[in-house]
């Protein structure tokens, strides 16, 4: 039972992390709504929905017990890699480019800081230490990796029907179309250097994917094998 509500208190810790991280971008006066257009922002919304739903659902069980299907753990498993993506494309590839920028200050703020590095980091650890292990198939990844594919597609949209990314390419020393990252910049690098970088991403995305799957199906059989 003190196992359930430490659960429960960590994923509800993890919920106030975004709301937080959240309201700082947003400078405390619901202001900023362009930030929801960027990749960050949607994982971020997505963890923050995941985690409100598992809490409530383990606080108040439904009255007829659902079967958990496998979809369920797809869909955990992909908000879980679109937050690491997120952490390690910002604290590996953004934010040294963002270091070096006069105005850099809204990059490191608290918000940026909890939203890039302490929500991902926490959301991986919640499948360490609470989500049964051994339940991933050889073919999750690529259902994974979907969202991920398809947010060029969205920006790209996005910015055709009028959006602005007010801290696009810019922040990141470039100077060219109006997108949200500096590798989605068509007019500096071109059709073929964007086009690289996405599949270079999807490819990452995909080889972390499987490492998962590998320490996931090591941890379910060690687990199996564990006395009771």
């Amino acid at each position: 039972m003190k196992m359930k509500y430490l659960r429960i208190g960590y994923r509800f810790l993890i919920v106030l992390a975004v709301l937080i991280g959240i309201m700082d971008l947003m400078e405390w006066r619901f202001q900023n709504p362009w930030i929801f257009a960027y990749y960050t922002l949607q994982a971020n919304l997505f963890v923050l929905l995941m985690f409100t739903v598992l809490a409530i659902r383990e606080l108040k069980p439904p009255k007829k017990p659902r079967t958990p299907t496998h979809w369920g753990v797809v869909i955990r498993a992909a908000i879980t890699m679109s937050m690491l993506v997120t952490g390690l494309v910002y604290n590996f590839e953004l934010a040294p480019r963002m270091s070096s920028m006069t105005d850099s200050s809204a990059a490191f703020s608290l918000g940026s800081f909890l939203l890039h590095t302490v929500v991902p980091i926490l959301t991986l650890a919640d499948w360490f230490l609470w989500e049964p292990k051994g339940q991933f198939r050889w073919s999750d990844p690529f259902f994974w990796v979907i969202p991920t594919a398809l947010y060029p597609v969205f920006s790209y949209t996005y910015a055709a029907l009028g959006g602005v990314f007010h801290h696009g390419a810019g922040i990141t020393g470039m100077t060219g179309a109006n997108v949200p990252y500096f590798f989605l910049d068509y007019v500096t690098y071109g059709y073929g250097g964007v086009a690289l970088w996405i599949l270079g991403i999807l490819a990452a995305f995909l080889l972390l994917s499987y490492v998962w799957v590998v320490a996931d199906k090591m941890l379910g059989g060690l687990f199996a094998k564990s006395p009771k």
